[in-house]
């Protein structure tokens, strides 16, 4: 079968088109911290357990704010959120905490039905680990993993946006 030339210019644009934007879907994906500079700063607040293993929400933003300062990725008003959870348990003299990092923002789902679309969390960035020490030095320790999970973000940040 034969196609005019018109029609396989059409096919022809229409094949750079899909192509062009899968491109540029996927250098998004490919380098999701491109265009941050700023985020919001936001510490989950710390409960009794915390308090009992030594760990502060100053030492926590201290730990962030040490290691942000070298790229100039401070905290801001955008809509980027830098978000950190810590969760301790003390038991028996030893300190187990889960910590997590993540930046993320909301956007707005496209819906193709004609209906208002909704807010959707998009993750930009995450990662995180569990750590347990004697109760002794836990808190230093959560505040040097924090700031571990920082050189990382800050890392991947200066590799997407170079």
């Amino acid at each position: 079968m034969m196609i005019s030339g018109n029609r396989t210019r059409a096919l022809g644009l229409l094949l750079c088109a899909i192509a062009g934007a899968w491109y540029a879907s996927s250098q998004a994906a490919e380098r999701p911290l491109a265009g941050v500079g700023d985020f919001t700063l936001l510490i989950e607040s710390l409960d009794e357990d915390s308090a009992a293993c030594g760990i502060t929400g100053t030492a926590l933003k201290d730990a962030i704010e040490s290691e942000s300062g070298e790229a100039s990725f401070r905290a801001g008003e955008k809509a980027v959120t830098l978000y950190l959870r810590v969760s301790t348990l003390p038991k028996d003299g030893n300190c187990f905490s889960s910590i997590d990092m993540e930046a993320y923002y909301f956007g707005v789902l496209a819906r193709t039905d004609r209906r208002a679309g909704g807010e959707a969390k998009v993750e930009l960035w995450s990662n995180g680990t569990i750590l347990i020490t004697r109760r002794g030095q836990h808190a230093p320790e959560v505040a040097g993993t924090v700031r571990q999970l920082m050189r990382g973000l800050m890392q991947d940040w200066r590799r997407d946006n170079s």
